[in-house]
């Protein structure tokens, strides 16, 4: 678009002047709302939500027509945010394994060395600290687990929250400081799962909207609260959003595989300093990096861009996902914004007349030869080759990452299998895994075993599988889909879990083997795996120096290596230490802990008081676990000991057959003959072992 004809209709359109009167370091707010789609708003011409703190933030704006995320994930696109870079130029290609480099120049710590008061509150561990984006601010709470979390294992908070303590931290500085301040605030509202409260859940039948409408009244609370401060005159507002989302549009539902512009296209207001060129509008396309460069460029970090706030032609908008590649195996995505046309390259690339088809239905790759050549040599000219995530995630943000609904594991090798037609492998895998989280694993295999027919190069699919059928006890099912998965290209992850299947089935020379190998990559969970193998060959220093190594490595939260060291200590006979270690896992903040290490601990205290003779209080806690976990199968087999030593053989022969009952799966009936074996009871062993044989005749561990 041409300047001259665009200031024409100045009046009409809003044509912004070609400069922003620079204020002596404005207060600078910064609030990023999630997954906020922009033709979803009002402001951008949607009537189905009532956004009236928006709206009203709007009439003193300048409004961003089309501005495009550089990612549809939010940690990527958010150090875009922030620095002003592409992903290509920061590195953070996914939101786990990467981390934003320190030498990165970034906002945050720019405005600090300017005098600014830094601090940022996020509602979301996409965004925790320990992602690099916490250096530079004074004060950085990510805190999930304070009230208003609502999401097991605080992997988000409620936005009303995190709202609260941006205000808060804005009240306690010293109103004389001659600091301004630089707040980041983040709302997960409206990102998945679309859970809007009252009056909001009633009054909107889409949830998502019903979200949206709960921003809206978020950012209305905080901009009273600034007014009521007296900052808002004088302050730098931005509100914006990470990326958008599918809504099923082109098939996906969320975001992070496809970059039609529904995933792309997000919000930008931007409030002035004294309310300059309120209401007025830029009308080309820009990337989300443009907001890097208008907090620098208004607060004198760097020199006046007088571009930033003059429309006109603009530069081509450079986008990509890489989450397909890392995750799925598939080809990666990127793509193209210039003018009216979006490309998007691939294994099928397309091409699209935004102007004419904002919806992205009506492919123009056949028809506009001479576009695809331009923009497909551009587009070449900025991609830059994948460097693999370098930082393994631990195992509480891998959990708190996938009940977000991200995939988080990884793969080794990149098909060429368009993401675009893959999607329907994608939801069967999301239907599936969102099974197995509410334990319904029958119910998820039946679902993966048909979908890793079809989709046989899919490792993660192999390796949902391989976890399904974990849980459903048949292990040697489980290792072969594991297998399935390295050979598809998967990551250590699945080496991982082959291992510990190993371990199980008393193969623990490949477990040890298997294991090893992850060393460097998982350096954590290979060696809690290695000291599982070590005490199971009982083995009790070496086990418990291999868990003092992973709790070294590991973050503080990380139960798993002090777990592994009161084992290690209780196979020792050292009480006192276990007594000690399991003090101070119960020390830890309730979130630190899931229901599945709780259980662990239930057990290893009744370990201890078997140890030190206590068996009341041992099979008390025996007991106990069992009521929570009905089938682990292992805890039987403490209690069934410690019956027979307690005198009560028929009573622990019962045991084993409610073990049978409640886990009729080869490895339970293995673990029995096995138990019965060792408890010198060899008649009952052999005529389980016939049972077991008839029962399984495909298993391989009741052929000899």
């Amino acid at each position: 678009m041409r300047r001259g004809l665009l200031c024409l209709g100045l009046a009409l359109a809003g044509c912004v002047p070609s400069k922003a009167p620079r204020v002596e370091q404005p207060p600078v707010i910064l609030i990023s709302i999630d997954t906020l789609r922009a033709d979803r708003l009002g402001v951008y011409g949607y009537a189905g939500v009532e956004t009236p703190a928006i709206d009203a933030l709007r009439r003193e704006a300048v409004l961003y027509q089309d501005t495009f995320s550089p990612y549809p994930l939010t940690l990527p696109a958010h150090a875009s945010m922030l620095t002003g870079q592409l992903p290509t130029e920061h590195g953070v290609r996914d939101n786990a394994g990467y981390i934003l480099d320190s030498l990165t120049p970034y906002v945050p710590r720019e405005l600090q060395a300017a005098g600014y008061e830094t601090a940022a509150m996020v509602s979301s561990v996409v965004l925790r600290s320990q992602s690099g984006l916490g250096d530079g601010f004074d004060v950085f709470d990510d805190d999930m687990g304070r009230v208003g979390g609502v999401t097991p294992m605080g992997a988000q908070r409620s936005g009303f929250e995190t709202g609260r303590l941006a205000i808060d931290w804005l009240r306690a500085r010293d109103s004389s400081s001659e600091s301004a301040p630089f707040l980041f605030l983040h709302l997960y509202e409206p990102h998945s799962p679309y859970q809007p409260p009252e009056p909001f859940a009633s009054r909107y039948e889409d949830a998502y909207d019903g979200e949206i409408a709960t921003a809206d009244a978020i950012v209305g609370s905080v901009m009273a609260q600034i007014r009521d401060l007296g900052l808002y005159e004088r302050s730098l507002i931005i509100l914006v959003s990470d990326h958008g989302e599918g809504l099923s549009d082109h098939g996906e539902q969320e975001h992070g595989i496809l970059l039609h512009r529904e995933a792309l296209r997000v919000p930008l207001l931007v409030k002035l300093p004294h309310g300059a060129h309120a209401g007025t509008t830029m009308a080309s396309p820009v990337s989300l990096t443009i907001v890097a460069s208008i907090v620098r460029s208004l607060t004198g970090v760097s020199e006046e861009d007088d571009s930033l706030f003059t429309d006109g032609p603009g530069t081509p908008v450079y986008s990509e996902t890489y989450y397909p590649r890392l995750q799925l195996g598939w080809s990666a995505l990127t793509s193209l914004v210039e003018d009216q046309w979006h490309y998007i390259g691939g294994p099928a690339p397309s091409l699209y007349d935004m102007s004419k088809d904002p919806g992205e239905l009506d492919n123009k790759l056949a028809s506009s030869p001479a576009v695809v050549r331009r923009l497909h040599r551009q587009l070449q000219a900025l991609e830059q080759p994948l460097e693999l995530p370098q930082q393994p995630t631990d195992p509480k943000s891998v959990a708190q990452l996938r009940q977000l609904g991200y995939l988080v594991g990884g793969t080794s090798t990149e098909s060429k299998i368009d993401p675009k037609t893959a999607l329907p492998a994608f939801g069967l895998l999301s239907e599936a895994a969102g099974l197995l989280t509410s334990g319904e694993a029958q119910a998820a295999s039946s679902i993966l075993e048909a979908l890793v027919r079809s989709n046989p190069e899919m490792p993660a699919g192999w390796e949902t599988l391989g976890l399904a059928l974990v849980q459903l006890g048949r292990n040697e099912d489980a290792l072969a889909a594991f297998d399935r998965a390295r050979q598809a290209g998967g990551g250590q992850s699945s080496a991982l879990a082959a291992a510990q299947v190993l371990m199980h089935l008393g193969r623990l020379e490949e477990a040890r083997a298997l294991a090893t190998t992850a060393l460097e990559t998982e350096p954590v969970r290979s060696r809690c795996v290695l000291a599982e193998v070590a005490l199971a060959n009982k083995q009790p220093y070496q086990g418990g120096k291999l868990a003092q190594e992973a709790a070294a490595l590991a973050p503080p939260d990380d139960p798993r290596p002090k777990l592994l060291m009161v084992r290690a200590a209780l196979l020792l006979g050292s009480a006192d230490v276990a007594h000690q270690e399991i003090e101070s896992l119960e020390e830890l903040p309730e979130d630190w802990l899931g229901p599945e290490q709780r259980i662990q601990i239930t057990v290893l205290k009744g370990e201890l008081a078997a140890v030190r003779g206590d068996y009341e209080t041992a099979e008390t806690a025996f007991r106990r676990a069992l009521e929570a976990r009905p089938s682990d199968v292992e805890t039987y087999a403490r209690l069934a000991r410690l019956l027979v030593v307690t005198s009560r053989g028929s009573e622990a022969i019962a045991e084993l057959n409610q073990m049978l009952t409640a886990n009729p799966t080869p490895a339970a009936y293995q673990r029995a003959i096995a138990l019965l074996t060792e408890l010198r009871n060899p008649t009952q062993a052999a005529q389980l072992m016939e049972m077991a044989r008839a029962l399984f005749p495909g298993s391989s561990a009741f052929r000899e």
